[in-house]
C-alpha cells in the first residue's frame, strides 16, 4: 500500500486500509473504491492522507518468508510473557470500565488519581521489558474500545514522558492524563460513535463537545489543572487548526500536546485488524507528510525518534517483497532508513519507490 495526498485521490483507486477521522470515526472502509463523492467525504472529515492498494499489495506473506517464520508481532504474540501482560490488560480493562461508572455516578471510594496511578503502574509493571509501543500495538482487543484506547493510551503517555525526561511524579501525571483524558466519549450516544457511517455535520459537532463533556465530568471530582487542561485541550493543535478553542503553540498545556501526539498515533494504529500490515515506518510517515506542523516539534521528533530506532537490526519486508535488515535511521528523514538486502545496501530516503511495509 501508499500513503497518498487526498489531493492526489484519481477515481478508480482503491482504499487500503478503513479510513478513520481523528477522533477515531470511520470514513471510508478497506476496499471502497475512490470517487469524487469519497473525496468529498475525506476533505469534508478534514483526512489528509489514506492508504491505497498498489500492485504488490497482492504478493502473499509467504512470497517472501520462505521458511515460513513468523512476523515480529506473531513472534510477540506467542511470548509466554506477554500473554500475561495480555491476561493483566483485559484485566486492568475490567477495573477501568468499574473505575469510569464510579466517576460517572459520583461512587469514588477513593481519590481519582490515587486509583488511576495503581492501575497504570500495574500494567507498566506487566509489561516485563516489551517495548509499550509493541505492547499496545498487539494488545487485547476483545474489550470495549474506550477502554483498550486509554489503556493504550496511558501506557504511551507513560513512555513517552520518560523519553522527554519529565520527572518521575510528571511520568505518573502524564500516564494517569492517558487514562482519563478521553472520559467525555461515553457522552457521545454510540450509534455517532459507532457509526460505519460518514457522519453528518451535526453528528459531527456532537464529537467536538467531548473535550469539553470530559473536563465537566472530571472538574467534579479532580482538581489538577495538568489533567483537566490535557482532557479539554487534547485536539488542539499547535497550528491552531484544533478545537474547542483553537488554541496555538504555547497556548497549550505541556501535557495536552504530549496527549495529543498519544492520541494520533492511537488513532493511526487502532485499526486492529490491520496492525499487523502497519510498520512503525508508515506511521512515522503520516506525520512527516503533514509537516510535524500540529505538534510540538521537540516531543514529535523525540517520539517518532525512538519509535523508529527500537528497530535497528530487525528484518523488514519492502513494499515489492524483498526481505532486508534495518541498519540506519536517516535524521532527517525517519520514515526511509537504509536497509540492506544481502550485500546491497538502500537508502530508502533516495529510492521513494520503496517502503517498509512490516517488521519481520
Amino acid at each position: 500500500m501508499k500513503l497518498r495526498a487526498t489531493t492526489e485521490l484519481t477515481p478508480g483507486m482503491v482504499i487500503g486500509k478503513d479510513v478513520y477521522t481523528d477522533s477515531g470515526l470511520l470514513v471510508l472502509n478497506a476496499g471502497d473504491p475512490v470517487t469524487e463523492e469519497a473525496v468529498k467525504m475525506l476533505r469534508s472529515n478534514k483526512v489528509n492522507f489514506v492508504s491505497i492498494r498498489e500492485p504488490e499489495d497482492a504478493i502473499e506473506e509467504n512470497d517472501y518468508l520462505d521458511s515460513k517464520e513468523l512476523t515480529y508481532n506473531a513472534k510477540l504474540k506467542e511470548n509466554p510473557e506477554f500473554k500475561e501482560f495480555k491476561k493483566a490488560f483485559a484485566e486492568k480493562a475490567f477495573e477501568l470500565r468499574k473505575l469510569y461508572g464510579d466517576i460517572i455516578s459520583g461512587n469514588l471510594k477513593e481519590d481519582l488519581i490515587v486509583s488511576s496511578k495503581r492501575i497504570v503502574n500495574s500494567l507498566q509493571s506487566s509489561l516485563k521489558g516489551t517495548p509499550v509501543l509493541d505492547a499496545v500495538i498487539n494488545a487485547d482487543d476483545s474489550q470495549d474500545a474506550t477502554f483498550v484506547h486509554a489503556l493504550d493510551a496511558a501506557l504511551i503517555a507513560t513512555q513517552l514522558a520518560k523519553w522527554l525526561k519529565f520527572t518521575p511524579e510528571e511520568v505518573e501525571i502524564a500516564g494517569v492524563c492517558g487514562l482519563l483524558y478521553d472520559i467525555g466519549k461515553v457522552t457521545i450516544p454510540s450509534s455517532i460513535l459507532g457509526s460505519p457511517r460518514k457522519l453528518t455535520d451535526d453528528q459531527y459537532d456532537v464529537v467536538k463537545q467531548h473535550p469539553q463533556s470530559g473536563y465537566d465530568i472530571l472538574k467534579k471530582v479532580v482538581d489538577d489543572d495538568r489533567i483537566l487542561n490535557a482532557t479539554l485541550q487534547h485536539h488542539e493543535k499547535c497550528d491552531g487548526s484544533g478545537y474547542p478553542n483553537g488554541l496555538i503553540g504555547n497556548e497549550i498545556d505541556k501535557y495536552a500536546k504530549l496527549i495529543t501526539i498519544v492520541d494520533a498515533y492511537d488513532a493511526i494504529t487502532s485499526q486492529r485488524a490491520y496492525r499487523d500490515d502497519q510498520s512503525p515506518f508508515q506511521v512515522a510517515e503520516i506525520y512527516e507528510m503533514e509537516g510535524y506542523q500540529k505538534y510540538d516539534t521537540g516531543y514529535i521528533m523525540t517520539f517518532l525518534d525512538h519509535m523508529v530506532r527500537s528497530h535497528v537490526g530487525d528484518w523488514c519486508m519492502l513494499s515489492d517483497g524483498t526481505r532486508a535488515k534495518i541498519v540506519m535511521i536517516n535524521p532527517r528523514s525517519l520514515s526511509r532508513p537504509v536497509v540492506a538486502d544481502g550485500e546491497r545496501f538502500i537508502d530508502l530516503s533516495k529510492n521513494k519507490t520503496l517502503t517498509i511495509v512490516k517488521i519481520v
